[in-house]
């Protein structure tokens, strides 16, 4: 499951389960955004970092842990982010 999949459960959650205070809410929100763009930003800079260092990352895939080569991670601006962000 992606950052923004879980953020959206997250905020689904929030709004199913405290209906009656929008403002807390809103604000809960706003951090929440806040949060999933910062863990963002942090994965695209420790994609640089491997790829700077030429050293293959180490992530979940199927159930277990592979080592994915850096280069092949595309980032935000990059040809095929697009079609690797929907997969």
């Amino acid at each position: 499951m992606k950052a923004r999949d879980i953020a959206a459960e997250i905020r689904d959650r929030i709004r199913r389960e405290s209906p009656e205070s929008p403002l807390l809410n809103s604000v809960m929100l706003d951090r929440l955004n806040e949060i999933g763009d910062a863990f963002g930003l942090a994965f695209q800079d420790a994609v640089r970092r491997h790829q700077a260092g030429g050293v293959p990352m180490a992530m979940w895939r199927n159930d277990g842990v592979v080592l994915v080569d850096p280069w092949e991670i595309k980032l935000p601006g990059e040809p095929g982010y697009e079609e690797q962000a929907a997969e």
